[in-house]
């Protein structure tokens, strides 16, 4: 199921982490980057679950989201990990900075838009789409550094 929280886009990460730890009653609150969607560049979503939670039932659609995404974001983490329980998808557009060859000016660039808003079924194929042979493409295909830098220039 899904449940929209939406008086979290204004918390910081501190805020959000102590609001999803007392609603879901979790431990510690985790987290997984470089969540896509189908057909984008760059990475929009976050994976939040409780990583001290070892008896729940394990998640197998936020583990299908997590086994996609490439090995250097998930390299904070055992690489036995389980997800289990209650998982949250979190929008968290890739932000890149972009400076100048002298290193002194910077321009922060969002690659999507922040205040971006999904409706139940669009959040469903996201996630189906990460149990999909096209999700694996996807995925091999932004694994590379040329990728990370400059999406799909």
């Amino acid at each position: 199921g899904f449940l929209d929280l939406p008086e979290t886009s204004r918390f910081d990460w501190e805020d959000q982490d102590n609001y999803i730890r007392n609603l879901l009653k979790w431990k510690s609150v985790d987290n997984i980057g470089g969540v896509e969607e189908h057909g984008r560049d760059k990475a929009t979503f976050m994976l939040l679950f409780d990583g001290s939670d070892g008896t729940s039932p394990i998640n197998h659609a936020a583990q299908s989201m997590m086994d996609s995404v490439p090995n250097y974001k998930k390299s904070s983490h055992p690489k036995d990990l389980k997800l289990r329980g209650v998982c949250v998808l979190t929008y968290s557009p890739t932000k890149s900075t972009l400076m100048s060859s002298s290193g002194f000016e910077s321009q922060q660039m969002v690659e999507s838009n922040p205040d971006r808003r999904f409706t139940h079924q669009q959040l469903y194929d996201i996630v189906k789409f990460h149990s999909s042979d096209a999700a694996k493409k996807q995925y091999k295909a932004h694994d590379n550094p040329l990728h990370r830098v400059f999406g799909g220039l």
